[in-house]
């Protein structure tokens, strides 16, 4: 997550220097996303087949590779190569993102909320070293201010490998459940909870994704702000994506997952409001924190809900398909962000996500009777 969250600051700044047009900024970064879209179902396919140490430690190896294709990119001054690395880093992180459903299985189901949220609380660190590497490498090499930060993520990386060689599987560990055959795809994601997790962890990651690739270009290229207080902005956002992550799952526990939608979406009403002021540092900073609140009430719960959405026997199935949907539209909220902010402005990237967030919080009310009309404990009986 350490590379993700250096990617997420330097990316596009890196892009905008080098692709052939200012608009191709955050297509690296739309091939971080892509890269993590279209491995989703062989990620899965290889932890059922390998189990969760080797197929994650495959992930680790194609975050090894991304780094030294990213110095050679930036070596070379090679845009191309600069962005296959960054696919590269996308199945990495595809890896990365099912260790929340290893620790949901690996706990009782009440403990399932305080278990995820726990596993996000590793990005908090991410969140304070990724953007620092920037800095710290940043007289490495004369060639390119980035150099020293991939070759210092990289040691990252090895010693990642290095923990998960420690890692032991579930005792009695099983991927099937025989006393309740799987049911067909499309009628798993027919389920009204499905559909709703579904529905929140789209909206959430892609207007997330949507502002967040902007900021670095709209800060630090555009409105003229140091690459360190670029980097804050950067760094206090994707604080504000974890730290919560401290309390979330004892609010979904308390309140249910509904009330803490509802407030997800009133902290992105709060991100969309503040993103229309005139530019400012503090305009900046305040938005992306309430960016990061809102993604991380939403995501949680998107999170719980579909670990509740599938029997046991089908659970491979029903999270890839998931996460391929989820990171199949960050790719499209990624790369339309930088051709947006390119040729329009902050403000209407922001008036963009005010209407997504608006239609989403009237679908989600239509949407929630029917939901709450099937219960979720009755999965099992469907």
């Amino acid at each position: 997550m350490t590379g993700t969250s250096l990617a997420a600051l330097i990316s596009s700044l890196v892009g905008y220097d080098l692709a052939p047009s200012p608009s191709l900024s955050t297509l690296p970064l739309t091939m971080f996303v892509i890269g993590n879209a279209v491995m989703i179902v062989p990620v899965i396919w290889i932890l059922k087949s390998l189990g969760r140490k080797r197929g994650s430690l495959i992930g680790i190896s194609a975050a090894l590779s991304h780094g030294m294709l990213a110095i050679l990119g930036l070596v070379w001054h090679a845009f191309w190569i600069y962005t296959v690395a960054h696919f590269l880093l996308g199945i990495s992180v595809a890896f990365v993102s099912q260790y929340r459903f290893g620790a949901a299985q690996s706990v009782a189901p009440d403990q399932v909320p305080r278990a995820v949220s726990f596993i996000l609380l590793g990005s908090i660190f991410a969140a304070l070293l990724g953007p620092q590497l920037a800095e710290l490498g940043a007289g490495f090499s004369t060639l390119s201010p980035y150099i020293g930060a991939y070759v210092l993520v990289m040691i990252l990386f090895v010693f990642a490998g290095a923990l998960l060689m420690w890692l032991v599987p579930i005792e009695g560990e099983t991927y099937a459940d025989s006393s309740l055959t799987a049911r067909p795809l499309l009628q798993i994601i027919s389920h009204p909870t499905y559909r709703l997790a579904l529905a929140t962890a789209l909206m959430s990651y892609a207007m997330m994704t949507f502002l967040m690739t902007a900021t670095p270009i709209c800060m630090h290229k555009l409105s003229g702000f140091s690459l360190t207080k670029t980097k804050w902005v950067i760094q206090s956002h994707i604080l504000a994506m974890f730290l919560p992550s401290l309390f979330t799952g004892h609010l979904i526990k308390k309140l249910g997952v509904d009330v803490v939608i509802f407030t997800g979406i009133l902290v992105y009403g709060l991100c969309v409001l503040v993103g229309l002021l005139p530019a400012s540092f503090h305009a900046y900073w305040l938005g992306l924190v309430f960016l990061g609140l809102g993604w991380n009430f939403l995501y949680v719960s998107a999170t719980v809900l579909l670990t509740q959405s599938y029997r046991k026997s089908e659970q491979f199935f029903a999270q890839g398909f998931h996460d391929f949907v989820v990171f199949s539209g960050l790719a499209f909220a990624s790369l339309f962000s930088g051709v947006i902010v390119h040729y329009v402005s902050w403000q209407v990237l922001n008036l963009t996500c005010g209407a997504v967030v608006l239609v989403f919080f009237i679908a989600l009310l239509l949407h929630l009777n029917i939901y709450k009309k099937t219960k979720i404990q009755d999965i099992n009986a469907v």
